[in-house]
């Protein structure tokens, strides 16, 4: 996993010609294969689903909307979209309603004042949804692994049980892929998801089930886990908002696959939202008691804010490159904050960027393994498991298979040292830079949502977000309209450590300026 270490420059230049033809090349190829795959879905027409979920709050609070209808309507729109794009796994819609009803009857008999129901009940009978991976008392809790098919959860995940605490409904379970371990979302349980813009293209993962459900207009808000880009990857493709928090600040406790400690610098659990409005308010319902820690009411000056750039990683020659329209977003966004603000960007050069995805594989190797890897490999027998992949036969997809494959042989090799200093050194340079009025602009991905399966290919691709794993930022990923193509565009806002309010509120400058969610097929 270090190649791009040893190369010469003659081999790197010809190793970037390769990657470009084979991009090139491959996109006619699976544009060809799913060339027939014609469905669609409609647009999101119902009111009650083009409100923010803070605004459907106020108006349910105020009773000028009722929770029942609110709930309905995001019933019917999952039904209508569910049959093409495959993103829910369980559905509570019946006990939802039942939910929504006592909401509506607490406020009929006036037993709290307006105020008193904000304060405490901030999302109160607003519904949300939920990655199938982070646990809800009663449904399926699998992680998308076929062996786990008949687990159910004993108990609330610590972020679920929080937003139902403030009042929010949990109406569905999304899809994930296997273990939370890839960036398209398939499984053998509960099958592929597709993305709300093309159905030829990935939603993502692993939280792909969730960010396919928000662009598609199926949800308002929800809740994943991120890892190496997990909330992000499909929030940028799927075209939402999705915030990585600091480190060690929103709990993952009832996360399937059990993640010890030592995962707690890395794995983080998150917002997705459709609209930036409500990333604050979830943030400060998420976080529990270390609310304080991130200064959520502080107002950002945007006029005395520093910006920093990198337009690609260096040029890794395996990753894709950054695409034309991806950079051109990124100029818009730079251009937009010198003339309304007066900020002058300043790009920067961080030479560890080209090494991303090796900083990430070789830092995951300072820890254990995830618990149901470890499991897997000792049961897992290689050469039948291919055989029963290759003639249909195999409870596992792939890229799980692969996954398991690169423990066996990575696994038992101690993590380069070389590496953990690049990282050190990486994270000294941002603090130095970003302090606490800084961010750092940076490509979401090098491309748009690619093909399904395309993502074999194109696996060194994920360290354009999971380095900021590695290093514990906050980082919010903000949609910035539609590409040529009709599939969202994005862009990665990065803060310093502990200061997600200034990510979030950029975010929700960059929505008003730039339009934030697209409704699909509009």
């Amino acid at each position: 996993m270090e190649l791009v270490t040893t190369f010469t420059p003659i081999v790197m230049f010809i190793l970037r010609i390769i990657r470009t033809i084979l991009d090139y090349f491959t996109n006619i190829i699976f544009g060809l294969i799913y060339l027939r795959n014609t469905e669609r879905i409609e647009c999101v027409k119902n009111p009650l689903l083009l409100e923010s979920a803070s605004s459907l709050a106020e108006k349910i609070r105020k009773k000028k909307v009722k929770s029942v209808d609110v709930v309905n309507a995001y019933i019917a729109r999952i039904k209508e979209i569910q049959p093409i794009l495959n993103v829910i796994v369980e559905s509570r819609f019946e006990n939802a309603l039942e939910d929504a009803r006592k909401v509506d009857q607490m406020l009929a008999s006036r037993e709290f004042s307006e105020e008193e129901l904000q304060r405490r009940f901030p999302f109160l009978g607003v519904p949300f949804s939920c990655k199938e991976s982070l646990a809800v008392k009663g449904m399926h809790h699998t992680a998308g692994l076929y062996s786990n098919k008949d687990n159910r959860a004993s108990e609330n995940s610590e972020v679920v049980a929080l937003l139902k605490k403030a009042g929010a409904i949990p109406l569905v379970t999304t899809n994930v892929c296997e273990l939370c371990l890839t960036w398209e979302t398939s499984n053998k349980i509960y099958g592929r998801t597709r993305n709300p813009y093309n159905v030829k293209r990935i939603a993502g993962g692993s939280t792909g089930g969730e960010g396919g459900l928000l662009g598609a207009g199926g949800s308002i808000i929800g809740v994943g886990s991120d890892l190496a880009g997990s909330i992000r990857i499909p929030a940028f493709f799927n075209g939402v908002f999705g915030h990585k928090p600091s480190r060690d600040i929103v709990s993952n406790v009832g996360h399937l696959p059990k993640m010890g400690l030592q995962y707690s610098d890395f794995l983080v659990s998150g917002p997705l939202c459709r609209y930036a409005t409500d990333l604050l308010p979830m943030m400060k319902i998420l976080t529990g008691d270390k609310a304080s820690q991130l200064n959520l009411n502080k107002k950002v000056d945007f006029s005395k804010i520093k910006i920093y750039y990198m337009e690609d990683d260096g040029g890794n020659p395996l990753c894709t490159p950054v695409s034309k329209e991806l950079k051109t977003a990124q100029k818009k966004v730079l251009t937009y904050f010198e003339a309304a603000y007066n900020v002058k960007p300043k790009k920067v050069d961080f030479p560890q960027m080209y090494y991303s995805t090796e900083i990430w594989l070789n830092l995951m190797k300072t820890i254990q393994p995830l618990q149901p890897t470890l499991e897997m490999k000792e049961k897992f027998d290689l050469k039948l498991e291919l055989l029963k992949w290759l003639t249909g036969n195999s409870e596992f997809n792939l890229s799980t298979i692969l996954s398991v494959i690169y423990e066996f042989i990575e696994g038992k090799t101690p993590p380069k040292e070389k590496y953990i200093e690049m990282e050190r050194e990486l994270e000294l340079e941002m603090k130095d830079i970003l302090q606490n009025d800084g961010i750092f602009l940076y490509p979401s991905f090098p491309e748009t949502a690619v093909y399904h399966n395309e993502t074999f290919l194109k696996m060194y691709n994920i360290g354009y977000m999971a380095i900021f794993n590695i290093l514990g930022l906050p980082v919010t990923q903000c949609p910035l309209g539609l590409s040529s193509k009709g599939l969202p565009l994005g862009i990665q806002v990065v803060g310093g450590l502990n200061q997600d309010h200034l990510t979030i509120s950029v975010a929700m400058e960059l929505e008003r300026a730039f339009g934030g969610w697209r409704n699909p097929h509009l």
